[in-house]
């Protein structure tokens, strides 16, 4: 407002309308200081997950100590959760020790030889939350990892029956054999074994067979994220292309291929 001149104060070392009636910058002042510490990066982003609950446990600058991944055991506040340290120790607790701040204190000084920050019951709800939220984020990596193993296992069944190819991917294709190469790629199979052992997969064929003979929804980006995360790459060069000529014909396919000896178990 145009010629008017207002204090202000500090209040908790904030800077404070002096017309503010003194209770409700208290009351504020309060509230400030009863909101639990949030875990943030350097930047003053906040953090989630394991890196949160490494940030608090004091473990971020500590690669070598810090947890590394959180495997929960039962269900409800019954539940177990474990949580592994990069340098092979391991602490148990229930739901209700994870978040008691003196409990997990000895704890991770015990596993860690590191004693984390002094911390009331509602600074440390942060760590139980992250801590929580990493182990459902486990317990649903592995339970994708598995839909996506029991896929491509189903998926190589059908191959291997020559439902799907009219090679046998249990043959081991001779990769620096371009003729027998040559042969795989011009009748664009589905699947199969190559000489470095990696298991060759087209993925526009996978895709077809999940959704028709599976009856699963997916993409075929999402389809290569998930062969990704159990260790699919692109094969020889950056657009997992495979090339190989016979004559004067060149016949080109692109793959993802797994890491070598890996089983469908």
């Amino acid at each position: 407002m145009s010629g008017e001149h207002r204090d202000l104060r500090l209040v908790g070392g904030e800077p404070v309308d002096d017309s503010e009636p003194p209770a409700y910058a208290f009351q504020r002042h309060q509230q400030a200081r009863e909101t639990p510490k949030a875990a943030v990066d350097e930047q003053g982003e906040p953090v989630k997950g394991l890196t949160a609950a490494n940030k608090l446990a004091g473990l971020a600058r500590k690669k070598e100590k810090r947890i590394v991944r959180v495997v929960q055991r039962g269900e409800g506040n019954a539940a177990v959760i474990d949580l592994e340290f990069a340098h092979g120790a391991r602490v148990s607790a229930t739901v209700k020790q994870v978040f008691d701040p003196r409990w997990m204190e000895g704890a991770l000084t015990l596993a860690t030889k590191i004693a984390p920050d002094w911390a009331t019951p509602k600074e440390w709800r942060v760590f139980g939350v992250a801590v929580l939220q990493a182990a459902m984020a486990d317990e649903a990596t592995d339970t994708e990892a598995a839909e996506t193993c029991e896929w491509l296992r189903s998926f190589f069944d059908r191959a291997t029956t020559r439902e799907l190819t009219a090679h046998n991917p249990t043959e081991t294709v001779q990769l620096d054999d371009s003729a027998a190469l040559f042969d795989v790629l011009k009748a664009d199979e589905a699947a199969f074994r190559g000489s470095d052992g990696r298991l060759y997969v087209r993925v526009p064929k996978l895709g077809e067979h999940v959704a028709m003979e599976l009856r699963q929804r997916v993409t075929s980006s999402e389809l290569r994220q998930r062969l990704g995360r159990i260790g699919f790459t692109k094969p020889r060069n950056s657009e997992g292309t495979l090339a190989a000529r016979k004559g004067a014909e060149t016949a080109t396919r692109r793959y993802l291929a797994s890491e070598p000896g890996w089983e469908l178990s």
